[in-house]
């Protein structure tokens, strides 16, 4: 699906009636969605007439004949806001099977928005606790941007045994909340943590503990990328200490020094790839540089593009 237009999914045509949509900050053919309430307009669109493809065209189907699997996967294909504010308003069959556990086995949940409003977080933690809910327990892969907090992790953990991948970009996370949820995550795989400082070595040993089929830690430091601070190797130990099946390691605008570098390697003998942009009291070279190069199948270091 390309930028959310059911108009380049073959010759399927939605024979619905019109539906009206708030026009909002994603602009173009497709769902679309506006969170804040006093910045919308109406926008009407014609299921009938997409894409330029004529409704009473023989060779075009409604999409309420295909099979709901494939129904499914269309929506999947969606973001959650779109399907939670949009796309189960289409029709009963879209609704329906909006409901299936299988549709949200993923999630990807952000504000993208240009405005700070306490309405828009509350209204996407709303939205994120009925995703969760209608999982059913099969989420595996979630992700939320710019809003959230202690008790909505906790909510998702509860919730949601079998999660293989999170992502926590700009949440308002503590440390003490990652700590205990941790142990809720066994099966965790794949952990990305950006622009809060949540992450002391306190939370990083629990997760490490807690999820032993970890392979892919990335962290974004929310201030060290454009800011040296003094060395300090305390996530680094922890990373060290406890996350031995590490393939995969990004620390970007991290305080560690060569010495806890060092320790990474030694514990961490299954890197295959390794990002240390931004990492400014890192000094590469000699023996260290040469370990790195042919430890790691990846070296990212110094500035370049986030």
């Amino acid at each position: 699906m390309s930028d959310n237009n059911p108009g380049t999914l073959g010759h399927y045509n939605p024979y619905c009636s019109s539906y009206v949509a708030p026009y909002g900050y994603r602009y173009g053919a497709g769902f679309l969605h506006d969170l804040n309430p006093y910045n919308a307009w109406v926008y009407t669109t014609d299921y009938g007439v997409w894409g330029g493809q004529n409704a009473n065209d023989s060779n075009i189907r409604s999409w309420t004949e295909l099979p709901d699997d494939v129904t499914a996967m269309i929506l999947s294909r969606l973001g959650a806001i779109e399907i939670l504010k949009t796309a189960q308003k289409v029709c009963m069959t879209w609704r329906k099977i909006s409901k299936d556990p299988l549709v949200w086995c993923r999630i990807d949940l952000h504000h993208d928005g240009s405005y700070y409003s306490p309405y828009v977080h509350q209204q996407l933690d709303k939205m994120c606790r009925q995703a969760i809910d209608r999982s059913c327990a099969n989420l595996v892969d979630i992700s939320i941007q710019d809003f959230g907090n202690d008790a909505l992790l906790e909510y998702i953990t509860d919730s949601s045994p079998r999660i293989r991948r999170l992502r926590l970009d700009s949440c308002p996370v503590t440390d003490k909340g990652l700590s205990k949820v941790a142990s809720k995550l066994p099966l965790l795989e794949d952990l990305e943590i950006s622009h809060t400082n949540s992450c002391s070595r306190e939370s990083l040993e629990a997760i490490g503990r807690s999820c032993p089929l970890l392979t892919s830690f990335k962290y974004k430091d929310g201030w060290q990328v454009w800011f040296k601070f003094d060395d300090t190797n305390e996530q680094a130990l922890a990373i060290a200490g406890t996350m031995h099946g590490l393939r995969h390691l990004q620390l970007l605008g991290n305080a560690v020094t060569t010495d806890g570098l060092a320790k990474i390697l030694d514990s961490c003998p299954h890197l295959e790839s390794l990002d240390l942009r931004y990492c400014f009291n890192l000094n590469l070279g000699g023996d260290l540089q040469r370990r790195c190069s042919t430890q790691v199948k990846t070296l990212q270091t110094s500035g370049g593009s986030l």
